[in-house]
């Protein structure tokens, strides 16, 4: 029975040791930044092709065709049958 007593003092003292420490103050962390990366600029020949895009309110389909001549891009475009 000695034991135990002894035992349940110990750890109530403990436990009241630590709740009586005061709280650690935060260690503030400096501010950093990351450089942004360089966007990597894409070639004309990366908008060749055929989009489908929708425009205004309605969502109005669009077909709109792409071609590079010579490093200049040109375009058409057809509104969808709904």
């Amino acid at each position: 029975m000695k034991k135990s007593t002894t035992l349940v003092v110990l750890i109530a003292g403990l436990f009241l040791a630590a709740c009586s420490a005061p709280a650690p103050e935060p260690t503030p962390i400096p501010a950093t930044s990351t450089p942004l990366p360089s966007p990597t600029p894409l070639p004309p020949s990366a908008w060749r092709g055929e989009w489908n895009i929708w425009m205004g309110a309605d969502l109005v389909a669009l077909s709109l065709e792409m071609e590079d001549l010579d490093g200049t891009i040109t375009s058409e475009f057809q509104v969808q049958p709904e």
